[in-house]
């Protein structure tokens, strides 16, 4: 199991937890340059994410901890990332994921003059089901 800490994807190196390095690029992403957090709004890193990275994060992740997503224009567009906290995180993540649960926000935004849900491509239903150990919902669910 893996216990989050401040800036531990920041360095430039080989892959780290959960099959993740800083500045990822991913084919398939689900959510492109995403800022990383931990729920005290601790900054710990950034990158592409695709659906086998939040199901690696949800299996891996030690017990109680939470690692938030948020669109690259909520964390990194003018923003202070380092200075967070608790409820900006909250407030602005597009998924929660805890030990075995992924929570998609259903957060919208817009994108080429049209409001888009924050996963267009995918349903809970079918990740819940291809990788059974990771319950994925909705905030509607």
């Amino acid at each position: 199991m893996v216990k989050l800490r401040e800036d531990m994807f920041t360095k430039f190196d080989r892959e780290q937890a959960f099959g993740l390095q800083a500045d990822q690029l991913r084919s398939g992403r689900l959510f492109q340059n995403a800022g990383w957090f931990k729920d005290d709004g601790q900054f710990i890193g950034y990158g592409d994410l695709c659906i086998r990275d939040l199901v690696n994060i949800a299996r891996d992740l030690d017990w109680g901890e939470k690692f938030y997503v948020l669109f690259e224009s909520d964390w990194r567009w003018g923003q202070d990332y380092k200075n967070f906290d608790a409820a900006i995180v909250s407030g602005k993540c597009i998924a929660r994921i805890t030990r075995g649960q992924i929570l998609l926000s259903g957060r919208s935004y817009e994108h080429n003059g049209k409001e888009e849900k924050s996963y267009p491509c995918i349903s809970p239903q079918d990740i819940t089901e291809r990788y059974g150990d990771v319950e994925v919902v909705t905030e509607a669910s």
